[in-house]
């Protein structure tokens, strides 16, 4: 939403549309932007400060905040300007920061975030706004109904910052400058007009040369529009700044296009990126420009994206390989620190899991919808993220879209048609061998896996429904032969619908009537839940010793005996999951973050993976706001 550079262009400032503030230390994909939880600015101005870097930024009350950092980011000092009056623009320079107040006044404010010189208006002159490039600036000034420029003196240092020469008058009325970086031109444009100019500053006169488009634009370029129209809509050409004292960069129909000083247009590798009303900022290096969240470096003679490969995430999921979030094109496995530890792609360019399971670095479990091929029900197949393909298909027409796997036994949970199965994983083939049916079993049978050692010799359960609630029949561990058939040792009834199982044998249901969840034990009721109608997800830990209830953005951590641990919202959640080390994670559209156990807040945080330099465009869509910008 708002953008600076240092002058170089190797160092980046940001705010996003959730008011986060993302400082990009360097711009050669190496390192990624860090966040600086600060106040939510309307506009902001970035200047080195030895080693690290001063941001100053406006709040939308005129106040000034000034954050000094580190070279990697880490805060170091902030300060807030004192003042009485508010502050209208705020300019960088090299050296420090120029603050206009709404009194006129101009305060000239250093990197150490302290005012070093103030300037104030002299009678009669009246400061319409502030151009500013290297370590030149210049007011453009209103004395006597004549507009001309004065010079602000920087060259005296910082703690003697003052008025310089004026220019002759300036020809013309101008809505918006932007100074040459010898500070012999200003390219403007003019009210009324869609043709940009260039003044001389030395003489005030306007050279008699064209400027962002020829002098016919837009009909003799072929463009059915008239001047009125293209002013209306924000579509007339304005010069975006100057890349040397010859070459100037514009936006033309919201397309960068550069020009030269004596008239023609320069041809360049960046010609046709977008800028329009997006965030952009002109610095020695070419033009920089936001692109949802990510940054685009327009050069004469290069075009480079900076930023993430994947922002969102579509869907989170979680087995003995760890977490593994898919994108609308690929997935990527990511470890205890949430970041990146492989990436499996898809062949066909898409990836459709309706479920999946990250077996390890390379191979997981997915399920897939036969819609994809044109049929019906879902296919389960173990799928090689190395070679992006699909390493075995299972040949079974599935309709329960859950996935459950026991990584003690190999076991998975699967059907073919109206029948139950159980087939288990070779760990050194990584394929599944024969499948063990279930008997008695009806249409809408679903089975689940549990832990023989946690469950008292169980490996499956399956349930029935049956008169308001379930049968559950239990599968004991020695009965399951690959090839042959298995039925139930026990069967019981438990009343309510089923919520989820955990791996000792736990059978968690919402009872019909008080809508309280309900623990059972080989049909024993257990612990009670109270007060969870509203939670659709339950999701036990790997020993059953804690459940969380998800129902965003409300999240809640309980005990096995029932005690709630604590209760609290995260916005914009779309889903946790537990990671095999025991710790919780939470999915947010654009970022993933492990939630604390003890308190319920966040802590890990991570909005991003991919992160580099590119010759080709990441994916702008980004449109819902970072979990990594809300205030810790």
């Amino acid at each position: 939403m708002a953008l600076s550079a240092t002058e170089d262009g190797n160092a980046i400032a940001t705010v996003d549309k959730s008011g986060g503030i993302r400082l990009w230390p360097v711009a050669d994909g190496t390192r990624e932007p860090v966040v600086i939880i600060g106040t939510a600015p309307r506009a902001l101005a970035l200047a080195r400060d030895g080693a690290g870097f001063t941001l100053a930024t406006l709040d939308h009350a005129g106040g000034v905040h000034v954050i000094r950092t580190t070279a990697t980011g880490a805060v170091r000092e902030r300060i807030t300007l004192a003042g009485d009056q508010p502050v209208t623009e705020l300019d960088a320079t090299p050296d420090g920061f120029l603050a206009l107040r709404a009194d006129q006044t101009l305060d000239f404010v250093g990197l150490a975030g302290v005012v070093t010189a103030h300037l104030a208006s002299e009678p009669g002159m009246h400061i319409e706004s502030i151009v500013t490039r290297g370590h030149r600036a210049l007011a453009l000034v209103l004395e006597d109904k004549q507009l001309h420029g004065r010079w602000i003196d920087l060259d005296h240092g910082v703690d003697r910052v003052q008025w310089g020469t004026s220019t002759p008058k300036l020809e013309g009325k101008i809505v918006h400058g932007v100074l040459s970086p010898g500070g012999d031109l200003l390219a403007v444009t003019r009210p009324h007009s869609v043709h940009p100019a260039l003044i001389d500053l030395a003489k005030g006169s306007q050279r008699k040369v064209a400027l962002c488009v020829n002098q016919g634009w837009p009909r003799a370029d072929g463009f059915e529009m008239d001047d009125a129209e293209l002013l209306r809509e924000g579509t007339a050409p304005v010069p975006l700044g100057f890349l040397t004292d010859g070459v100037v960069a514009c936006s033309v129909m919201s397309s960068l296009v550069w020009w030269s000083t004596a008239g023609e247009a320069v041809q360049s590798q960046a010609g046709g990126l977008m800028v329009g009303t997006t965030p952009f900022a002109v610095t020695d290096r070419g033009v920089i420009v936001a692109l949802g969240g990510n940054l685009a470096f327009g050069g004469v003679a290069e075009l480079k994206f900076l930023g993430y490969g994947i922002h969102s995430v579509e869907h989170l999921h979680t087995g003995p390989g760890g977490l593994l979030l898919t994108a609308e094109q690929e997935a990527l496995e990511v470890d205890p620190a949430l970041q990146s530890r492989s990436r499996f792609e898809s062949a066909r360019g898409r990836i459709d899991w309706l479920a999946a399971i990250p077996l390890d670095e390379r191979y997981a479990i997915t399920l897939t919808s036969r819609r994809v091929y044109r049929t019906d029900g879902a296919q389960i197949a173990v799928f090689d993220g190395l070679a992006s393909t699909q390493h075995q298909t299972l040949p079974y027409d599935v309709h329960d879209t859950e996935l459950s796997y026991e990584p003690a036994t190999g076991l998975l949970a699967t059907s073919d048609g109206g029948v139950a199965m159980l087939v288990q994983l070779d760990p050194v083939s990584h394929t599944f061998g024969q499948p063990t049916r279930i008997g008695g079993g009806t249409l809408l049978s679903k089975l689940r896996v549990v832990d023989p050692a946690l469950a008292g010799g169980v490996a499956a359960l399956k349930f029935d429904d049956a008169g308001g609630g379930l049968t559950v029949g239990e599968i004991l561990a020695k009965d399951i032969v690959p090839g042959g058939e298995a039925i139930a040792h026990t069967t019981y009834h438990v009343p309510g619908e089923l919520l989820a199982v955990d791996r000792t044998g736990r059978v968690y249901t919402r009872a019909a009537a008080e809508g309280d969840i309900i623990a059972y034990r080989h049909g024993v009721a257990g612990a009670r839940l109270r007060d969870m109608a509203a939670f659709s997800v339950l999701r036990p830990n790997a020993d059953g010793s804690l459940l969380v209830a998800f129902d965003s953005p409300r999240v809640v951590l309980v005990a096995s005996d029932g005690t709630v641990k604590w209760d609290i919202q995260h916005w914009n959640s779309m889903d946790v999951r537990w990671t095999p080390g025991g710790e919780l994670a939470a999915q947010f559209s654009s970022g993933l973050a492990t939630i604390d156990l003890a308190t319920g807040g966040l802590a890990q945080r991570h909005c991003g993976w991919g992160f580099g330099l590119s010759d080709q465009p990441f994916d702008a869509t980004v449109s819902t706001a970072s979990i990594c910008d809300i205030a810790r």
